[in-house]
């Protein structure tokens, strides 16, 4: 975190042309307005310490807008408070919603920043100077008993503290009471000056993102380069606060993320998989002068030695090399253009030149190899470890229009269990009483959504939850009530791959055939070659002519399962606009 702090900073005095208005992180106003708008909104990733899933929505409720708050949550959000749900109480003090009874001045002057909740170890210290006569060396006994959780030597400390208050005019019924919190506290206390420091850092990082969020989160972003699902996460919150992060590109950019302006984040070369410094250096060094051209003109400057089918694989399918050309065409001249950079990397090597002294060419081998097949979509998951640019349901939406009835940006609360489609982003597993069970973040482009997934749900569909797969699940929509937007969340019921819902939610598959089409013979033929299974989904021949028209159930042994390269060749032997999947009808889901 003080390396990100630090590149920040660097970042932000770095485009200033006064020494003045560099910015000082160690002289920052701890009432800073943008700062508690942000942590009031719960936009905490990246924020030091603040970050979890559980301390968003607690700061949502607890609306902070006073620096000692933050400390307060630092102390409070740790197993032992949470569990005896001081979280709560301080939140609900604070807005009045709880009553807040100390009992005795001195213990009000004590606890009053925290609304009568004993917070830190160093708040039990003066408690027990102040009401009960202890020395601070006795005090400091005490603190270190709750420390280390020695029962029995607070038990011993129970009759000092009791009657040092009864000796100083105070109730012993309610010394007695006030002994037994702190027992309770010792259960969770913590250190003031751990939790202020840690406010501090925390304070830091967050004004650093409500200020000058592109610099703060492209030194996020770069120093975590080799962390996927981190990157995801990050690059994600950045187009949640409204930044734009281009695709990588070998003509602009560098190892790490750069800001290029208060709005954009340039993709860092070093986060695409399989890319080290040393490559990027070169590429750089050789960019300085002119830009690559071409691939072509990329393997022979950068040289054939550091390029490889891999590396060009890897640099198309992350969207690097988009500024040489489309990504399939270049996928498709990889092995010609290797080809070529070798024969000139041979040819160097030798010194190889005409009878007049130049130096020979060889025609280029331009050869585009058409029978090779490219995903654009798997490219970049392969590449990036997630999708930044394309998106899986991209070509699947009028499926999932039939199949889900809604898009996750369309839901609403309903009384009875939804359907919805999307790509597994993101997916926490966590434990408790009960069993495993998991945060799961859908995405199906229009919009994201929550799925938690109870214990029993998870056991029985574990298998399925893979980042970057394609579900469907079943389940109760509701509204996020910690969300400031109208945003919704759900509970999962169901979960079956995007095959599974095919081959469960379609009725048939209906082909169109029309009268002038003569050769049905080829088309039977066509559709034993497609068929694969028996248990997959029945063909329906839909017949329309002039004089009648029908539909022909066919045989089970004709039966197709499903998936994307049955689609595709049934739309390659068919046409799309012949093509179409009859539902069963949704029985109480959307």
């Amino acid at each position: 975190t003080l390396t990100i702090i630090d590149q920040s900073v660097k970042r932000i005095n770095s485009k200033v042309t006064l020494k003045k208005e560099e910015i000082n992180i160690d002289n920052l106003s701890l009432k800073d307005p943008k700062t508690f708008s942000l942590l009031q909104r719960g936009e905490t990733t990246a924020i030091f310490q603040l970050e979890s899933r559980g301390m968003r929505d607690y700061l949502k409720q607890l609306i902070p807008n006073d620096f000692e708050d933050i400390v307060s949550m630092n102390a409070l959000y740790r197993p032992g408070a949470l569990g005896m749900n001081m979280v709560d109480s301080y939140i609900n003090r604070k807005h009045g919603k709880e009553e807040v009874t100390y009992g005795h001045e001195a213990v009000k002057k004590i606890l009053s920043t925290t609304y009568g909740v004993i917070v830190y170890q160093e708040q039990v210290m003066q408690i027990a100077h102040e009401l009960s006569g202890f020395s601070l060396g006795e005090a400091d006994i005490l603190r270190r008993a709750m420390g280390k959780k020695k029962k029995e030597e607070m038990e011993s400390l129970r009759s000092t503290f009791v009657d040092g208050a009864v000796k100083k005019g105070v109730n012993e019924s309610y010394a007695a009471n006030l002994f037994d919190q702190i027992e309770q506290f010792a259960g969770y206390g913590f250190n003031r000056s751990h939790s202020v420091g840690y406010a501090l850092i925390a304070y830091q990082t967050a004004w650093l993102k409500a200020h000058y969020p592109a610099e703060f989160m492209a030194s996020v972003l770069s120093c975590d380069l080799g962390n996927t699902d981190n990157i995801q996460l990050f690059v994600d919150d950045c187009k949640n606060i409204g930044l734009v992060v281009d695709s990588p590109d070998i003509n602009k950019s560098s190892y790490r993320f750069e800001d290029l302006d208060s709005k954009t984040i340039l993709y860092g070369l070093g986060a695409i998989k399989g890319i080290g410094e040393s490559l990027v250096d070169q590429i750089i060094l050789e960019r300085k002068n002119e830009k690559f051209k071409d691939m072509y003109d990329f393997c022979t400057r950068v040289g054939f030695n550091r390029i490889n089918k891999r590396i060009l694989t890897t640099l198309i399918g992350s969207g690097a090399l988009d500024s040489l050309g489309k990504r399939e065409d270049l996928f498709r001249r990889i092995d010609s253009c290797l080809k070529n950079a070798e024969q000139v990397s041979e040819r160097n090597k030798s010194n190889i030149k005409d009878l007049f002294g130049e130096e020979t060419i060889a025609p280029l081998d331009n050869n585009i190899n058409e029978d090779i097949e490219f995903d654009e979509v798997s490219a970049e998951w392969s590449s990036l470890g997630f999708y930044l640019d394309s998106h899986p349901l991209e070509n699947k939406k009028r499926e999932v229009r039939k199949m889900c009835g809604f898009f996750i940006s369309e839901l609403q609360s309903e009384a009875h269990s939804q359907r919805i489609a999307g790509c597994l982003m993101q997916f926490n597993v966590r434990s408790g009483r009960r069993g495993r069970f998991a945060f799961a973040t859908l995405d199906d482009g229009s919009a994201k959504i929550e799925v938690s997934i109870w214990a029993d749900v998870f056991e029985r569909y574990r298998n399925l939850l893979k980042k970057g797969h394609i579900l469907v699940v079943e389940g109760m929509i509701d509204k996020d009530d910690y969300s400031d937007s109208v945003k919704y969340k759900m509970i999962a019921e169901r979960i079956l791959t995007f095959d599974q819902a095919r081959h469960e939610y379609i009725k048939n598959i209906k082909i169109d055939i029309e009268e002038n089409i003569n050769d049905t013979q080829s088309i039977i033929d066509s559709l034993k070659e497609i068929a694969n299974s028996d248990e997959g989904n029945s063909i329906l021949i839909s017949y329309k002519g002039n004089l009648a028209k029908a539909d022909i159930a066919l045989p089970s042994n004709y039966s197709v399962k499903l998936d994307d390269t049955s689609i595709k060749a049934l739309v390659k032997r068919f046409g799309a606009d012949n093509l179409e999947f009859v539902y069963h009808t949704q029985n109480h889901v959307n």
